[in-house]
């Protein structure tokens, strides 16, 4: 099987959002919190497998159940809206209520479950977050989206999932926008050949009108600080030996860390300021709507940041 992804290729997002007009959120959806846990919501009733095998057969499961089950293969954790966003930069047609009726299908017919932040059955985000079940990543194998899949993907910590979707806000933000994205590579290594030590995985690497920015999403789990000094390092290292880049990328690249808030990236600048490191920084709330254009910003006065303007292609 070929290891091309299309989904992962930047020349298929060619449908327009107006991310100028997007509202911008009260609420910073992705920040985490002590003792949240994922609150299952299963479907209110499943298919057995026969009629599971007989909807794939009959084409119950629609060409946009399809989309959706790709897209989840390839980006592993998404909301409603994220899809959403994916699928109209795709150019795909669909009404809000067929995407709906997608999702719902597609968890009845145990090929994605979904799932909300929370603590309890009633105390939850006002957000689904959709991942693939078995028979899902087995679909998406056979319409060619090659993937790694594990049962346990639902066990993972919320710091962890909300660390992905933060990376999706994050790519769709870029794709929606008016800059020419000419590429991006999201979780892939780079390294210094012959150094053992110089190799990191961003989370995502995007080449826009002409500047290479690399990101680090940051989520403040469980000892990150020990896990980012760690990482840090290691990106010091890439980055000082840059011209001899794993990648034969010969752009400058600048190192950008999107973390949760404004005083989260105050915190991330001591670690950056001990590893010796340079980095700017971006955040959650400020990668929505037309807050895109001015969301990158230094913190060598950490009490008054100095933030820098996109300019449209």
């Amino acid at each position: 099987m070929s290891s091309y992804n299309p989904y992962l290729d930047a020349g298929i997002y060619t449908g327009h959002i107006d991310l100028r007009s997007e509202i911008i959120p009260q609420s910073r959806s992705f920040n985490c919190f002590p003792n949240e846990k994922c609150v299952p919501f299963p479907p209110s009733s499943t298919v057995p497998f026969p009629e599971i095998v007989k909807a794939l057969q009959n084409n119950t499961i629609t060409p946009l159940d399809k989309t959706v089950v790709c897209l989840l293969a390839t980006y592993e954790f998404m909301t409603n809206k994220q899809i959403a966003d994916f699928l109209r930069l795709m150019g795909k047609e669909f009404s809000d209520n067929q995407l709906k009726s997608s999702t719902e299908r597609l968890q009845r017919h145990l090929m994605t479950c979904s799932f909300k932040f929370g603590y309890n059955d009633t105390n939850v985000a006002n957000f689904y977050v959709h991942t693939l079940l078995k028979n899902g990543s087995d679909l998406a194998r056979t319409l060619g989206v090659n993937h790694t899949f594990s049962p346990f993907a639902v066990g993972k910590l919320p710091a962890s999932i909300k660390q992905i979707l933060a990376i999706n806000q994050l790519q769709t933000s870029f794709l929606k926008s008016d800059l020419r994205v000419e590429w991006f590579r999201r979780g892939d290594t780079v390294s210094v050949p012959g150094s053992k030590s110089a190799i990191v995985r961003p989370s995502l690497t995007i080449k826009a009108n002409d500047t290479v920015l690399m990101f680090e999403v940051v989520r403040t789990g469980e000892f990150w600080e020990h896990r980012l000094t760690d990482k840090l390092s290691r990106y010091k290292l890439v980055l000082d030996d840059w011209s001899n880049n794993s990648w034969g990328i010969t752009d400058d690249c600048s190192l950008v860390i999107c973390g949760e808030n404004l005083a989260h990236n105050r915190e991330i600048i001591e670690i950056a300021r001990n590893v010796g490191i340079q980095v700017l920084f971006t955040e959650d709330i400020l990668l929505c709507g037309s807050n895109f254009y001015r969301s990158i910003y230094d913190l060598e006065d950490p009490d008054v940041p100095t933030y820098y303007e996109y300019t449209p292609a």
